[in-house]
């Protein structure tokens, strides 16, 4: 009668009476990983000078799917062609993966440690308690595909003249491309995709600016 008055579900019941619990915090938590690589190329002699650096960022979060992934790129460059005249190139490049499917912590604190994830026959439910209320937060995360990258692009070219008596004009070119691929399959394996029995998305974004600046 009490477990009535606590409003157990039946699943609850059956699992409290037999002293098994499911430990979601110990599922959904991992041990956090971040991983930081870094290349970098210089030379200020002659008429030439150059900075490249290259980084690469994998980090995995304590939270199951929380993953994110960058490359970046930098290259500064100037050449003297004469006593009054150089050019240059600054320009940076990014490529970012945010493809993940991170579980929710707010959904882990939602559930009883009498429900349970999976059934008798190891198969993932939908909701753990039976009770067609409280999602199972790992839906997602095993059935949910994504693919989202991201490239920027960030370019200035310039020349620059000196002029005698200290006079000086710089023309600047500048450009910006952004490109983006955002790709997603909700299955009718999840709740929300058994409703339109499977559903995927494509977008494809780009974006470019530029900008003329003479000083």
């Amino acid at each position: 009668a009490w477990m009535n008055r606590l409003k157990l579900k039946d699943i609850e019941k059956k699992n409290l009476n037999a002293g098994k619990t499911y430990d979601w915090y110990d599922a959904a938590m991992r041990q956090g990983f971040r991983q930081n690589y870094d290349v970098n190329l210089k030379s200020g002699a002659g008429l030439l000078k150059y900075y490249w650096s290259n980084g690469y960022t994998s980090n995995k979060n304590y939270i199951l799917g929380d993953d994110y992934k960058i490359f970046r790129s930098r290259l500064n460059a100037e050449a003297i062609v004469t006593d009054f005249l150089k050019f240059g190139l600054n320009a940076q490049f990014s490529n970012k993966d945010q493809s993940n499917v991170a579980l929710i912590l707010n959904d882990i604190t939602d559930q009883s440690p009498y429900g349970q994830p999976f059934d008798d026959a190891g198969i993932l439910k939908w909701y753990p308690h039976d009770d067609s209320v409280i999602p199972n937060p790992f839906i997602n995360y095993y059935n949910y595909d994504k693919f989202n990258k991201t490239q920027n692009l960030f370019a200035t070219m310039y020349g620059e003249i000196t002029f005698p008596m200290g006079f000086s004009f710089k023309s600047s070119f500048i450009n910006r491309y952004d490109w983006n691929k955002n790709f997603s399959y909700d299955p009718s394996t999840t709740p929300s995709g058994n409703k339109t029995k499977g559903f995927a998305q494509r977008v494809n974004s780009s974006l470019y600016e530029w900008q003329l600046d003479n000083v």
